[in-house]
């Protein structure tokens, strides 16, 4: 694996079928949406899911990891654009709709992922004004709604349709 320790998939059986190739520490993150029937296989291929796009989603992972005595890390994917084609919880009213993931036992939110809508232009798509300003609030709010150590704000994922080179630094601060 060249030195590398971390790989992404987006689906459950593609990594089912790559992983025994690559040394046992490899850390997978799931960046696709999850479908419950496959929770059980998830949970033991990936160590973060970035893309929790419904409830009952977290739900079925909270209660895999307690049938398999383990963690679950998770991002609330949030449908920024309001797109129909995407997958994600709604901006409006976020803070109500996840508020009932704070009791889940053994999945850790640990931020969002955020993806805005595509844009004619890597310049445009930077001055969606949501997708940085919005997560920082919304991932603050987070914070403050669940009130638990477990929920801080470790990761901010958001997975831009550009080039890195448009990468926006100022969303990787803390909040």
């Amino acid at each position: 694996a060249a030195g590398l320790r971390s790989f992404g998939e987006n689906r459950v059986q593609e990594c089912a079928a790559k992983a025994p190739a690559l040394p046992g520490d490899v850390e997978w993150h799931l960046f696709g949406p999850l479908q419950t029937n496959k929770a059980k296989a998830a949970l033991r291929l990936f160590s973060l899911f970035h893309a929790l796009d419904r409830e009952k989603v977290a739900h079925a992972l909270d209660d895999e990891a307690r049938a398999q005595d383990r963690p679950a890390r998770g991002l609330i994917e949030v449908n920024v654009g309001g797109e129909e084609s995407k997958h994600g919880f709604a901006v409006d009213g976020l803070a109500e709709r996840i508020a009932p993931l704070a009791a889940l036992e053994r999945l850790e939110i640990v931020g969002l992922m955020t993806i805005p809508p595509p844009a004619a232009s890597p310049e445009l798509a930077l001055e969606f004004p949501m997708a940085g300003t919005y997560q920082r609030r919304c991932d603050g709010r987070l914070v403050q709604r669940f009130r638990c150590p477990r929920c801080r704000r470790r990761f901010s994922d958001q997975t831009f349709r550009l080039d890195y080179r448009f990468r926006r630094p100022e969303l990787d601060k803390p909040v």
